[in-house]
């Protein structure tokens, strides 16, 4: 878990400064932050004051004020780190409105493919609390699962203007067109597509680092893999598992057909169908 993983690489951060949050209401985390928000504001309204008396000339003696930094708070948080689940991230949980007042310095968002439909509810209230943090760190193994189009919340919550795309940045429009193969059909606009895949891959580069378990686990083992038989018992069922296969072989060889001969914003758009495909079969 991530309490454990934080106090076995960071044994200086104590136990009482990292909180998990344990559910859609938990009183005690809102009660924490809405007293601290509190002094915070309290904080902040006694330095305004002090600020006009200062520029009305009733505060002579320089040296005597309180310090205290403009816009920020001296005032620590009660926690130093959150941990909350993305299924938290719902307008009808309280927890969800909480966050939005925290202010983190540094959000490190796990297992980021979660963010992957823009029109979600996790992610639009997601989006907000990553881009106005001022760290962001995104943590995937498999960033895109299926089409171009799911990159795009990542890349909107680290870079809001898309200046990895050129100094002129990139809207969500210009994105799917470019890279998505974006066709206009009578439901709407297709943005299940790939093109330019070479291109992005390049303006990849310049936010993400990856790492294969090669290079970081050498002790690691050569994969091994083994066929293991199954015998299905229910003879309709084992009908079904056998005509699913021909299905997929059949479809396999037809995609193989139709690449041929045709350019490479195609073929990688007909490798993400087949991928996508081959999820859903598993599933």
């Amino acid at each position: 878990t991530w309490p454990a993983e934080i106090e076995k690489f960071c044994p200086w951060i104590p136990s009482t400064a990292i909180y998990c949050v344990k559910g859609k209401d938990d009183v005690g985390f809102a009660v924490k932050i809405q007293r601290w928000r509190e002094r915070v504001y309290q904080q902040q309204q006694i330095h305004r004051q002090q600020m006009q008396k200062q520029q009305n000339g009733h505060m002579n003696n320089v040296s005597n004020q309180t310090t205290l930094q403009t816009g920020t708070t001296s005032i620590p948080p009660p926690f130093q780190i959150v941990i909350v689940t993305y299924s938290l991230l719902q307008e009808r949980f309280q927890i969800a409105n909480i966050l939005k007042e925290c202010n983190f310095q540094c959000i490190i968002a796990d297992e980021s493919h979660n963010l992957k439909q823009l029109s979600s509810q996790r992610c639009q209230l997601a989006l907000p609390l990553l881009q106005n943090s001022k760290r962001l760190l995104l943590l995937s193994g498999t960033p895109a699962l299926n089409r171009p189009v799911e990159l795009w919340p990542q890349l909107h919550a680290l870079d809001p203007k898309g200046k990895m795309f050129g100094k002129y940045g990139m809207r969500y429009n210009d994105y799917t067109k470019r890279y998505c193969n974006a066709k206009r059909t009578r439901f709407g606009w297709d943005v299940n597509g790939s093109s330019n895949a070479d291109e992005l891959h390049a303006c990849l580069k310049t936010v993400m680092i990856r790492r294969l378990k090669s290079e970081v686990l050498h002790d690691l083992p050569s994969k091994q893999r083994a066929i293991v038989p199954v015998t299905i018992v229910d003879k309709d069922k084992e009908r079904e598992c056998r005509d699913l296969v021909a299905q997929m072989k059949s479809a396999r060889q037809a995609v193989s057909e139709i690449m041929d001969g045709v350019s490479d914003d195609m073929t990688n758009s007909a490798h993400f169908e087949a991928r996508r495909l081959l999820n859903q079969a598993y599933q």
